[in-house]
């Protein structure tokens, strides 16, 4: 595939460098592509592996062992301090949300995760288990991955558990993607030339670049340039 072939090419230059024995390279995808597993395409408002299992590969000159895998559910806010912790930081000094995934991870672990739609799923593993909250149809649905990674068999939520799931859900959601006070629009500057907008929940960012003042050019009668 093209990423396949650009990570080979980016090796052999790492090597022709001098730089691949003290390089730490790192490849997380943003999302998987649901291709009708459940009925669905595409990657928005669904909540199944097809979309939320995603690449994350590292190489370094130490601290990782070549070939090693880790079953354990991880996030992507995972990543920074996994990183810090192979450059030699200590990454628990810097109050993460997320976990150094070298490390061992609690068994009783939630990996949230969600989408940016706020009618869409959103969810959290503990261990092999799944939860899964739809908002737009008020239901709540568990899987066991291990002895079904399909998510092909719901398990059995009690009402009184599906209530308690979803409203775990929904204050996760508040705290973290969607903050209930935030305006429904605005504009807003950040970093001097970022234009940061929000319509809803649906955030947008373009960056402006910023011009140097250019002198004024004189040109014959009847000619116009474009710059």
């Amino acid at each position: 595939s093209y990423t396949d072939r650009f990570v080979e090419k980016l090796d052999h230059r790492l090597m022709e460098l001098g730089l691949k024995d003290n390089t730490i390279v790192c490849i997380v995808g943003d999302h998987a592509e649901a291709l009708g597993e459940h009925g669905k395409f595409g990657h928005e408002r669904i909540g199944f592996e097809e979309v939320l299992r995603i690449v994350w590969a590292m190489r370094s000159p130490t601290g990782l062992q070549a070939g090693a895998r880790i079953d354990t559910p991880v996030s992507s806010i995972d990543v920074v301090p996994t990183l810090f912790s192979l450059l030699g930081f200590d990454e628990q000094a810097g109050a993460f949300d997320g976990q150094n995934a070298l490390l061992p991870i609690s068994p009783d672990r939630k990996v949230f995760f969600s989408g940016w739609v706020p009618a869409g799923p959103a969810g959290y593993m503990v261990g092999s288990k799944k939860y899964l909250y739809t908002p737009s149809v008020d239901e709540v649905s568990a899987y066991d991955l291990t002895g079904d990674p399909q998510e092909l068999e719901r398990l059995f939520v009690s009402d009184n558990q599906a209530r308690l799931i979803a409203e775990v859900l929904v204050d996760w959601r508040k705290k973290t993607v969607f903050q209930p006070q935030q305006p429904e629009r605005g504009k807003r500057l950040a970093f001097n030339n970022c234009h940061c907008t929000c319509a809803g929940h649906h955030p947008s960012t373009h960056h402006q670049q910023q011009r140097k003042p250019t002198q004024a050019l004189h040109h014959p009668p009847g000619r116009t340039t474009n710059i």
